[in-house]
């Protein structure tokens, strides 16, 4: 008996088992091909320039938090875009309106006018400029904008003095995010044409009497210029929306990108000073090697790529591992499957397959050793040139684990 309820209960859960995996092969079958899932640097891009968007393009919300006589303090602040000379409407809110017992908003009546006469990260301090009625503390606020008929999207500078594929990449993305929250936004295309025209690049957008020009030739009254910075583990891009007839910025705000293996590929991909006279900022070009290796150097090992080859679905990068430490060390790679991997500069990822290193080895001091690893070719196309990123482990009680990364490196054909 108690041998047919276990197998009455082996056979329940094997049936559901077998439930779920047709469940998830039916959904496989209808899924859309266009669906993919988006790699984590893509991803992380999307993410952030949308937060740029969201105050770049939607007018801010908020609440008074306090009134003094004729200064109001209200809950939006530098981190929303707010700055001195920004004007809100207060308005008190009452009955709810609803379609079908949802709430879809309150009856409103204006009662005042804001002007911000100090902006703080969290906060803005207001002088109540106009005012039908008292404003009291839990007053809703609403940011008061210009409507731009149309607006240009800059390229982003690059620290200051260069361009390259992250900025062409922000200002792509930046279009389509603006135009995802109801901004029209002139096309890059319609743009590089006129600045091809006018004989001008992105950097003369800096100029407000050149930007006026340019934004009266495309029917534009409003531009967005911005500059991307290094900052070490991540890039700070920044951005504002300048009225071009008033030449004063409306709003701003910043976000910072992680700086991963693929955005620092990104970085060095189509460099151009931003003084050059070409429209299109950015060329198609590999930054050349100084060394006859491409190399990753620390206190404990130097890491030398002495060659990369296709065959077939894999790639087989031989490195060239030199202990420079002065003392053995036992050294391996820490959780292959998850921390290493090629990046090409069209952002296509190839896995660890295999590698001698998973396993810890001896390197002797001044001793070098050759060691390969192969990874998987995710797709048909490749890029000309890669990104290795490998975490290692040190299991010598005189060194720490690392994280190395070699750019540069290119298939032999």
């Amino acid at each position: 008996m108690t041998f047919i309820k276990k197998h009455a209960i082996t056979s329940v859960r094997f049936q559901n088992n077998n439930i779920l995996v047709i469940f998830f092969l039916l959904i496989l079958t209808i899924m859309p091909s266009s669906w993919q899932i988006l790699p984590v640097h893509a991803a992380e891009l999307t993410i952030q320039v949308g937060k740029l968007a969201d105050i770049l393009a939607l007018s801010g919300s908020g609440e008074v938090l306090e009134v003094s006589g004729s200064t109001a303090y209200i809950n939006l602040g530098q981190k929303d875009g707010i700055s001195k000379g920004n004007q809100f409407e207060a308005v008190r809110l009452g009955k709810a309106l609803k379609v079908s017992d949802q709430i879809v908003g309150y009856r409103e009546k204006i009662i005042a006018r804001l002007e911000v006469i100090r902006a703080r990260r969290n906060m803005a301090i207001c002088n109540i400029t106009t005012q039908k009625e008292d404003v009291h503390a839990g007053d809703r606020v609403y940011q008061l904008r210009k409507g731009f008929k149309r607006i240009v999207i800059s390229q982003f500078v690059m620290n200051g003095s260069s361009f390259n594929r992250l900025t062409e990449k922000i200002q792509e993305q930046l279009l389509i995010a603006m135009v995802k929250r109801g901004t029209k936004v002139v096309e890059r295309s319609q743009l590089e044409r006129v600045l091809r025209e006018q004989k001008l690049n992105y950097s003369g957008l800096i100029t407000l009497d050149t930007a006026k020009k340019v934004g009266q030739l495309l029917g534009a009254n409003g531009i967005i210029l911005g500059t991307a910075s290094d900052m070490g583990d991540s890039i700070s891009i920044n951005a504002r929306l300048v009225d071009l007839e008033t030449g004063i910025a409306v709003t701003a705000s910043s976000v910072d990108l992680p700086k991963t293996p693929v955005i620092e590929q990104m970085m060095s991909d189509g460099i151009l000073s931003s003084g050059n006279n070409q429209p299109s900022a950015v060329r198609r070009r590999t930054v050349k090697v100084a060394s006859r290796f491409p190399s990753y150097k620390n206190g404990f090992f130097k890491i030398e790529a002495i060659d990369m080859t296709r065959r077939e679905d894999e790639i087989v990068l031989k490195l060239r591992y030199t202990n420079i430490s002065g003392k053995p060390l036992r050294a391996g790679l820490l959780r292959p499957e998850e921390n290493t991997y090629l990046v090409d500069e069209i952002g296509n990822q190839y896995p660890f397959k295999a590698g001698e290193l998973r396993n810890d080895r001896e390197f002797p001091a001044g001793v070098p050793r050759i060691s390969e690893i192969v990874f998987r070719v995710p797709t048909s196309s490749t890029g000309s040139t890669f990104i290795f990123a490998g975490k290692l482990f040190c299991s010598s009680t005189n060194c720490s684990n690392f994280f190395a990364t070699i750019k540069g490196l290119r298939l032999n054909r």
